[in-house]
């Protein structure tokens, strides 16, 4: 059996943990943002996958590997929709692709707590 060895260089280690304590110091709310943006998107796919699993195979019924099947599916779409958000992205800004996904979270959460 053999074993792959990553050999790494002190000075490189050094000067990418500058550039780390630079970017840290230099745009602390620039990485908050960032942060929390990621933290509402995965914790609203994160909800809505175990609450799906919950639902589906607890209320109505649905055998686990329907559940898994139809959750395996959905993210195809959501990898599709990533690449049409990356499009959407080069087309109208970033800013403005990020608007219309939580816009269409939002829509999404109220259409969803009205059950």
């Amino acid at each position: 059996m053999s074993m792959i060895v990553i050999t790494t260089n002190p000075e490189e280690e050094q000067r990418r943990a500058a550039i780390l304590r630079e970017v840290l110091a230099t745009h602390p709310g620039t990485i908050a943002k960032a942060l929390i943006m990621r933290i509402g998107e995965n914790s609203s796919y994160y909800l809505m996958i175990v609450f799906s699993i919950t639902y589906l195979t607890v209320h109505v019924k649905v055998g686990y590997s329907t559940v898994l099947l139809i959750l395996f599916l959905a993210n195809i779409v959501q990898f599709i929709a990533m690449l049409f958000g990356g499009w959407l992205s080069d087309r109208i800004g970033r800013k403005g692709a990020i608007g219309v996904g939580y816009a269409g979270l939002f829509v999404w959460v109220a259409l969803f707590s009205q059950h």
